[in-house]
């Protein structure tokens, strides 16, 4: 099963997630609410500057849209997807209100991990509407 990302969607790049939205993570709950704004206002920014950037901005008019993340980690090590999705949740919540969109429409595709990039560690997620079969 292979991902394709479509040139013509949404793409959004963000910093690496905090480790206190790792579901792994015991802090407290105050810490994590800071962490999970600061990321949900981070991915909002970023989204909506590409969006105002993209010269034919895409019309996003199915039900359901993909959701392609590729994940650049800092270091090469063994992954969780599980709980790196889920420490994404805040920020793919920021992208689906700067896209004034239900993030009930987001469909995941299967996360990918790239090789490291120690100085620039990132997510980076596309968004396009879902491919018709």
């Amino acid at each position: 099963m292979g991902v394709t990302i479509d040139p013509k969607g949404l793409a959004v790049t963000i910093p690496w997630p905090n480790r206190s939205l790792s579901p792994n993570a015991r802090v407290h709950h105050m810490k994590l609410a800071r962490a999970k704004k600061e990321a949900r206002d981070a991915s909002y920014l970023m989204a909506y500057a590409a969006i105002r950037n993209m010269a034919n901005a895409p019309a996003l008019g199915t039900d359901r849209l993909d959701v392609v993340i590729v994940a650049r980690p800092a270091v090469r090590r063994s992954r969780d997807e599980d709980n790196l999705l889920a420490s994404l949740k805040a920020s793919l919540d920021g992208i689906a209100m700067a896209l004034c969109v239900d993030d009930s429409r987001f469909h995941i595709q299967p996360l990918v991990v790239t090789e490291p990039d120690r100085d620039n560690p990132r997510i980076d997620i596309h968004i396009q509407e879902q491919e018709t079969k």
